[in-house]
């Protein structure tokens, strides 16, 4: 195990991964693309400014480990373990990717862009989808209780298939609330 270091500006698909677990360790600047990260455990861990797409992730652990303006694209969350799944989002791309039937409570994606993201059957109460755009983004049976989407874009959202009780949206969002009733909102 690594403990609190410091990962700066290192292309990792050009070199061996370092370890399999990790805690209270920073990767700033870092080319993680495509890397196979299959089992590794990080606790307590921050990922700044790093590109992590298409990384493979079945088996990782993400024990409140925060991403910062990271780009996460083509990422299979849903394969992650499930087990203290504690991710923090902020300011990242976020195409393409899948939480498809994870625990979500309380998780942040203030201000990323998760065009495409699939949410179906995750449980995402008391998410924090602020300032986030959300074009093409699935939620089907999708519980978003208490979920935060205000000043978000670009989502549809059908409320007789997902749980949207105390949920919050911003009034310019109501559209995308209301697309699936075939009502004009001008």
């Amino acid at each position: 195990m690594i403990l609190d270091k410091t990962f700066a500006n290192i292309n990792f698909t050009q070199k061996l991964w370092p370890d399999d677990a990790f805690e209270s360790c920073v990767f700033e600047n870092c080319n993680i693309s495509g890397v196979n990260l299959n089992g590794v455990s990080f606790i307590d861990c921050t990922f700044k400014n790093c590109d992590l797409s298409n990384a493979s992730v079945h088996g990782v652990s993400l024990m409140t480990v925060a991403f910062e303006n990271c780009k996460l694209m083509g990422i299979q969350f849903h394969t992650c373990n499930p087990m203290g799944f504690t991710p923090a989002f902020r300011a990242c791309l976020m195409q393409y990717v899948s939480f498809l039937g994870l625990k979500l409570r309380n998780v942040s994606f203030e201000g990323c862009m998760l065009q495409e993201a699939d949410f179906s059957e995750a449980d995402a109460t008391g998410a924090n989808f602020r300032n986030a755009l959300l074009p093409g983004a699935v939620f089907d049976h999708t519980n978003l209780q208490k979920a935060d989407f205000r000043h978000a874009q670009g989502y549809v959202i059908h409320p007789v298939s997902n749980k949207l009780d105390h949920a919050i949206f911003s009034p310019n969002g109501l559209e995308g609330l209301l697309y699936g009733f075939r009502i004009e909102v001008k």
